[in-house]
């Protein structure tokens, strides 16, 4: 399982329910990091596994168009998370466990105890109970759909906020030894893989799970690194 700490947790945006966790004590801090860690381990399982997105990112990193995986100290929190399971995309929404019924968050607590990782059928029914909820961004208090940014506030960062966002990201300026003019030749088939790509996963993801999916590319000027902690708002 991958782990976070709470300087960790702090980066995330949407970030609308950091004052309810800064009004946590310690104690209650490291059980909601723990639940918190637990779910997105389930949760990245689930989809890559049991929904298919390890079709879209194995067939990435399987192309001749030299994508490489970004090292982990360029990473963002939510790329963090996944990157133990998945190369290039990683769950972008925020976990709301908080909304966990009591026996939900026992249910998540015992299997962290244990060091339990099993993507078991009881696992598979706790995860399809719950991850609408629970990656529901709540923005305006009420059950309305808004495009809300998950990102820097540019139009390609804007999802639904009912839907499952996922980050697409890659070691795009590695040149790899290719001259200038090799370089810009492979980096333009790449974009247009990766459009394709995206299209594809999109379209086949909300139809399994019956919600919208939306995949955003990021890279290093739209993401807020892990380890440099500035809690400050994208200009």
């Amino acid at each position: 399982m991958v782990l976070i700490d709470e300087q960790d947790f702090l980066t995330k945006c949407p970030d609308t329910n950091l004052d309810t966790f800064g009004k946590m004590n310690k104690e209650l801090k490291d059980t909601y990091l723990a639940i918190y860690m637990k779910y997105s381990e389930l949760f990245n399982k689930y989809l890559y596994h049991k929904m298919g997105l390890d079709e879209f990112d194995n067939r990435i990193g399987n192309s001749n168009l030299s994508f490489l995986p970004v090292g982990e100290n360029e990473m963002d929190l939510y790329q963090y998370l996944s990157h133990d399971i998945s190369r290039f995309f990683y769950i972008r929404n925020n976990y709301y466990i908080e909304r966990l019924s009591n026996d939900e968050q026992e249910f998540l607590v015992e299997k962290f105890l244990k060091s339990n990782s099993d993507l078991d059928k009881e696992a598979i029914a706790f995860l399809e109970s719950t991850y609408r909820k629970v990656i529901y961004e709540n923005v305006a208090d009420n059950e309305n759909i808004y495009n809300i940014n998950f990102g820097p506030n540019s139009e390609s960062f804007f999802a639904p906020n009912n839907s499952l966002v996922l980050g697409f990201r890659y070691d795009e300026f590695n040149t790899q030894g290719k001259t200038d003019e090799q370089w810009d030749d492979n980096y333009n088939k790449q974009l247009e893989y990766i459009n394709n790509i995206m299209n594809e996963a999109e379209d086949k993801l909300s139809k399994k799970l019956g919600i919208p999916v939306v995949i955003i590319k990021y890279d290093q000027f739209s993401i807020k690194k892990r380890i440099i902690y500035r809690h400050k708002n994208f200009s």
